[in-house]
């Protein structure tokens, strides 16, 4: 410590902030907030970060929104890939008192693809905003290369992307046993770039149950990977209330045991019952105002109503 502590007073950037780690495990914050002031002053953008991190949570100070922002956009711009990750999705969702910002979302994302240990993330990401256009110009066929890669690589969420690709023959000719294939590969597959493994499994289980029991491969307006009764009475898996229902599934229930043991049930009972009953009137009269009060609750709670990528 003593030699750290003599590097530091020298001018090692390097020192003055692993010497500012130092002290906030030992829980001395004001120290530690000192200290990566002064390495942010020499440019070091871990200081930045650790500022973005110390100004949103009060440490050692009053927390500061608009300071932690601040020093978030100065570690970006210093180069800090771990700054990437959160800007890309303050921008995406407007959010800590960023604006929404699609293209500024989009060119973090972009960055995030090329830093070692996020590019795997940072790849899913771009793919995702592609396939829906944001922040740049739609291209699926970018998109599903994307995908490919990432599958090919072995990421859960990509093979689940592509077995839907195939299954609902939209970007590539549809074809129910390339679909199997890599639903299976996302059931088998350990390693996950955006999404929960489990929340992963999940939906590739529910898919390759589609598949079984589909003899004419998948609709390209069923939903594929959940939500069926929420698609089959609102009329689309893209549409505001579903965005809703989805970011409860992904953000809430998926959380515990119990939510996670509910997204089961509920993706091995619901496609049969869509397949037998979705597009009768009856059907859809029962489920929609249970709905409607359910997105109603929701986005009181703060569950947002705008698209929604899984």
């Amino acid at each position: 410590m003593r030699e750290l502590v003599m590097r530091a007073n020298n001018g090692d950037v390097e020192a003055e902030a692993e010497l500012a780690r130092e002290f906030a495990n030992k829980g001395d914050y004001n120290s530690s907030l000192q200290w990566n002031l002064r390495a942010a002053s020499h440019g070091s953008s871990s200081a930045m970060l650790a500022l973005w991190s110390i100004y949103s949570n009060g440490r050692g100070v009053p927390a500061n929104q608009n300071e932690a922002n601040k020093w978030l956009v100065k570690a970006a711009d210093a180069g800090c890939g771990a700054a990437f990750l959160p800007l890309s999705t303050r921008y995406e969702l407007g959010d800590a008192g960023f604006p929404k910002d699609p293209v500024k979302a989009f060119y973090y994302v972009e960055k995030l693809s090329r830093v070692k240990g996020w590019d795997s993330y940072g790849r899913f990401m771009l793919a995702q905003y592609y396939h829906t256009g944001f922040g740049a110009a739609a291209d699926p066929e970018k998109a599903i290369i994307l995908w490919e890669t990432l599958a090919n690589e072995g990421y859960a969420d990509a093979c689940y992307k592509i077995a839907l690709v195939y299954a609902l023959g939209k970007g590539r000719e549809q074809n129910a046993d390339i679909a199997v294939q890599w639903a299976q590969a996302a059931l088998n597959s350990n390693d996950a770039a955006v999404m929960k493994l489990e929340v992963i499994h999940e939906k590739a289980q529910s898919l390759l149950n589609t598949l079984y029991n589909s003899e004419n491969g998948v609709s390209s307006n069923e939903s594929a990977g959940g939500c069926y009764i929420a698609t089959a009475v609102y009329g689309s898996y893209d549409c505001p209330q579903v965005w809703v229902l989805r970011r409860f599934r992904d953000y809430r229930l998926s959380k515990t045991w119990y939510g996670r043991a509910f997204i089961r049930t509920y993706y091995f009972i619901s496609p049969t019952l869509v397949k037998w009953f979705g597009k009768s009137r009856w059907f859809k009269s029962l489920w929609k105002p249970n709905f409607d009060a359910m997105v109603s609750r929701l986005k009181e709670e703060g569950f947002r109503d705008t698209p929604y990528i899984d």
